[in-house]
C-alpha cells in the first residue's frame, strides 16, 4: 500500500483550504503565524442552537448510565463554545493519538529523520572479510515495513541494508550480528494491554528495533500433490515452519492459526484451507522485535551471499561500538508518512513507536514514563491539572490511560495555532472521504467539514478533532466559515459503539449546523 494523500477536488476543495491553509474568517496573520482574531457574534445564537441540539442528542436512551465529556472551542475566535464534563477524566482510546501526534510534531519537528544504522567495528580487509561485529542500531523508525517501500515484499525494508553491506563488498564477518535496541527501554508491552488480545495486528510490541510493525507472516499455499505447504515472509535465520494443514469442506474456507516459534525455533501452522483459497496469509505478533529485526536480516544476508560466523544478540552491559566503527549504511526515514498512516488507519504500533521516540530525544531513553512526563508537560501548558492525567502508552489501547475533554481540545487549539498545523491537520480522517471516517457523516452537508480522530475500545468511544461550520448551504460556499476544536469522550456506555457514533456524528452536525440523521 502506498502511502498517499488524497488530493481535494471539486467544490470541496474550497472548505479544505479554509480548514487546512486557515483563510478567510481563519486567516493566519502572515507576520505573526497566529490565528486571526474575530470578535464572537453578540449573544452567540449558534452556541444556543448547538446547546439545544446537544441536550436532544445526549438524552437518548442508549446513553443511559454512560459518561460523556464535551469541549468545544472556536480557534477561529480563540473562544470557549460549549462544555460538558470537559474536566473530568476519561478513558481516550485512539483519541489518545492526537497528543502522540502533537508530541512528535512539537518535540521532533515535521523534517524528523529516524536513523538506523549498520555498522562494523572492524576494517573490511582483503576478501571482503571483517574480523568482528556487525551492528544495527534502533532508534525507534516504524516505517521498516513494506508499505512504506510501495512494496508487497515481506523482505522490502531489509533490501536496502542487505544491498550496502554488498556495495561495501561484504562477504564475511566473523563476529556476531548485535542488534542494539538501547533507545528504548524493554518494556517491549505497554502496562493495560489486553492480555488475550496481543498476538492480534494491533498489539504488535513496541522496541527501538522494528521490522514489519514486530509482525511476521506465514504464507499457505496448496503443493502439487493436493497438500498444504507454508513458508516464512520474510525467511529468518533459526526458524523453521512446522505445518499441520487440513483441507476444509468449505471450498472458500480458510481457518489458520500459528504460533510464536518453540525453543526450537519452529512455528507451528494449524488449520484448514479450502479448495479454492489457492495462496493466502496469516500473521501474528514477535515476542522479541530486536532479535526477530537481527534474525531476519541475517537471512536476506546470507542469501546474498553474505555469511556471518557468530550469533545474533543483543549487546552486553555497557558495551559499546570500538574505534575506528565504520558505517557501512544509514537508513533514514522521514516522519510525516509514519504520521499519516497513523492518524488516518489509527495504526497502534507507529503511534507507540513514535511516542518512545519523543522520550529518546527529549530525556535520551524512549520509555512509558518518560513518555508520560511529555504529556504532563503538555498538559501544564495547555492549563489542565496533571492529576486528571495518565498515560500508560501512546495509543489509547490501555484502559489505564486517563485524559479531560478538555486537555484534548486544548491541544488541537494548540496544533491549529502552530507553524505545522496543515502537516497535522492532514494526519486526520476525513468525514465521508477517507480513513476511519470514510463512511461515516459522508452526506454532502458534511462531507470534508470534519477532520478528527475516532477511537473505540469496549465500552470506550470518542471522537475528537476539527469541524468547520459555515453559512452557506453548499460545500464551497462556506465564505464566513468557523473552525473548531472538539472532543467528545463517552466511556461506560451498554449497548454497541456503533449507537454511539450516531451520537458523536449527530453532535457534529449539530455544531457545523446541519440536522441529526
Amino acid at each position: 500500500m502506498a502511502i498517499e494523500i488524497r488530493a481535494w477536488r471539486g467544490a470541496a476543495l474550497g472548505v479544505i483550504a479554509l480548514l487546512l491553509a486557515g483563510r478567510g474568517a481563519a486567516a493566519i496573520d502572515a507576520a505573526t503565524e497566529q490565528p486571526a482574531q474575530v470578535a464572537p457574534a453578540a449573544g452567540d445564537e449558534h452556541a444556543n442552537r448547538f446547546a439545544a441540539a446537544a441536550a436532544k442528542v445526549l438524552a437518548r436512551k442508549e446513553l443511559d448510565g454512560a459518561s460523556v465529556g464535551i469541549d468545544v472551542r472556536s480557534v477561529t475566535r480563540d473562544a470557549p463554545f460549549f462544555a460538558r464534563a470537559a474536566d473530568q477524566s476519561f478513558t481516550p482510546a485512539s483519541n489518545l493519538k492526537l497528543i502522540t501526534l502533537y508530541l512528535a510534531f512539537a518535540t521532533l519537528g515535521p523534517a524528523f529523520e529516524w536513523e538506523t544504522p549498520l555498522l562494523v567495528d572492524a576494517p573490511v580487509v582483503e576478501g571482503g572479510r571483517v574480523d568482528g561485529n556487525l551492528w544495527v542500531r534502533g532508534s525507534g523508525d516504524p516505517t521498516l515495513q513494506p508499505c512504506f517501500f510501495e512494496s508487497e515484499d515481506d523482505g522490502a525494508a531489509l533490501q536496502p541494508f542487505v544491498q550496502a553491506v554488498a556495495l561495501q563488498g561484504v562477504r564475511q564477518i566473523t563476529g556476531d550480528l548485535i542488534v542494539d535496541a538501547r533507545a528504548f527501554d524493554n518494556e517491549w508491552i505497554p502496562q493495560g494491554w489486553p492480555k488475550d488480545q496481543l498476538s492480534e495486528k494491533y498489539a504488535a510490541p513496541v522496541a527501538a528495533l522494528a521490522l514489519n510493525g514486530n509482525r511476521f507472516r506465514v504464507r499457505v499455499f496448496e503443493r502439487g500433490d493436493g497438500g498444504f505447504g507454508a513458508e516464512l515472509r520474510p525467511a529468518v535465520d533459526g526458524w523453521s515452519v512446522a505445518p499441520d494443514l487440513a483441507r476444509s469442506g468449505n471450498r472458500d474456507g480458510f481457518l489458520v492459526s500459528l504460533l510464536s516459534p518453540d525453543a526450537r525455533g519452529a512455528v507451528h501452522v494449524r488449520g484448514s484451507v479450502g479448495a479454492d483459497v489457492g495462496v493466502a496469509h496469516v500473521e501474528t505478533t514477535v515476542e522479541n522485535p530486536p532479535d526477530y529485526f537481527g534474525r531476519a536480516l541475517r537471512a536476506a544476508l546470507a542469501k546474498a551471499g553474505i555469511a556471518i560466523a557468530g550469533r545474533v544478540r543483543p549487546p552486553l552491559a555497557d558495551e559499546k561500538l570500538s574505534e575506528p566503527a565504520r558505517t557501512l549504511y544509514t537508513r533514514r526515514s522521514p516522519l510525516l508518512p509514519a504520521l499519516q498512516l497513523c492518524g488516518k488507519e489509527s495504526d497502534n504500533q507507529i503511534a507507540e513507536q513514535v511516542l518512545k521516540s519523543c522520550a529518546f530525544v527529549r530525556f535520551g531513553l524512549g520509555s512509558a514514563a518518560n513518555g508520560a512526563r511529555l504529556v504532563q508537560e503538555l498538559a501544564r501548558q495547555c492549563d489542565v491539572e496533571p492529576e486528571k492525567i495518565r498515560i500508560v502508552d501512546g495509543s489509547g489501547l490501555s484502559r489505564d490511560d486517563l485524559v479531560t475533554p478538555r486537555l484534548l481540545a486544548a491541544v488541537l487549539a494548540r496544533a491549529y495555532a502552530a507553524p505545522w498545523r496543515d502537516d497535522y491537520v492532514r494526519c486526520l480522517p476525513i468525514s465521508g472521504v477517507d480513513g476511519t471516517l470514510d463512511r461515516r457523516m459522508n452526506e454532502p452537508a458534511m462531507q470534508y467539514r470534519v477532520r478528527a480522530k475516532t477511537g473505540y475500545i469496549a465500552r470506550v468511544s470518542a471522537l475528537s478533532g476539527f469541524a468547520m461550520a459555515g453559512a452557506g448551504e453548499a460545500i464551497g460556499g462556506a465564505a464566513a466559515a468557523e473552525v473548531f476544536a472538539f472532543s467528545i469522550l463517552i466511556n461506560g456506555f451498554k449497548g454497541g459503539n456503533a449507537e454511539m457514533k450516531k451520537v458523536q456524528d449527530d453532535l457534529c452536525r449539530a455544531l457545523i449546523g446541519g440536522r441529526s440523521k
